[in-house]
């Protein structure tokens, strides 16, 4: 009986030790679509939609994880645009810059990132 008793403690223990980094991974900012949820997304794009500069074929909007939060890019692939990559949280709120100076956001948050919207004509490569 006393054996059974130590199980459970050990499974209790290991169960309610364990981290499924649900709690710190708060990755979709409390909304299921976020092009969808938040209003100041879903506007964004439709200024990008409307555009009809000719680089709006390389524009597109990803979501990635930086400090454990959500952040959406809007960049593009134009190779030779020289173009500012901003990163916004969920609340709209510029929270940087992608670049390689200590004050901005490394490049490397892209290595995870999820396309969530691009044009009709899009011509990059998403491999």
């Amino acid at each position: 009986m006393k054996s059974n008793g130590l199980i459970l403690i050990i499974a209790l223990n290991l169960f309610f030790s364990c981290n499924t980094g649900d709690a710190i991974d708060e990755n979709t900012c409390d909304v299921e679509n976020p092009i969808a949820d938040l209003a100041w997304l879903s506007s964004k794009i439709a200024d990008l939609e409307a555009s009809e500069a000719t680089t709006s074929k390389y524009q597109y909007v990803s979501q990635a994880k930086y400090n454990n939060k959500t952040v959406f890019i809007f960049g593009d692939c134009c190779d030779v645009c020289n173009t500012v990559i901003a990163a916004y949280d969920c609340e709209g709120t510029v929270i940087g810059i992608l670049g390689y100076r200590d004050q901005d956001i490394p490049f490397s948050i892209l290595d995870e990132d999820t396309l969530i919207w691009s044009p009709s004509d899009f011509v990059c490569n998403t491999d």
